[in-house]
């Protein structure tokens, strides 16, 4: 129960707990079919997962994103839509390789 409280006092206070908020807001807004209130959670949460350079919490919002490309369908721009939608996905996965590589270089250069 402590530990409880303790995670309900900091939830706000942390990037991450603010994006599974955020999260756990769209979720249920889009569950309920109000999917343009969903849509703005969503971008919010994509911008701040951007700006503090969450790049898997990002790699997931932008999955959720995903569940929007519909709308656009009939759009005259639509290929340019997908395209700038997997280029967005493509430096967001390249970004988190990046992340990966200075980790191993870290632990290799500790090691030594």
């Amino acid at each position: 129960m402590i530990l409880k409280s303790l995670v309900n006092y900091n939830d706000d206070k942390t990037t991450d707990s603010v994006l599974s908020n955020m999260k756990t807001q769209y979720t249920i807004l889009f569950r309920k079919t109000l999917f343009d209130q969903a849509e703005v959670i969503l971008m919010r949460a994509k911008k701040l997962a951007a700006d503090e350079d969450r790049f898997s919490r990002l790699a997931d919002i932008l999955q959720d994103q995903r569940n929007f490309d519909y709308r656009n369908i009939a759009d005259k721009d639509f290929d340019k839509y997908i395209d700038n939608s997997i280029k967005e996905q493509i430096e967001n996965l390249m970004k988190q390789k990046n992340i990966a590589e200075y980790n191993a270089l870290y632990l290799k250069i500790s090691s030594i």
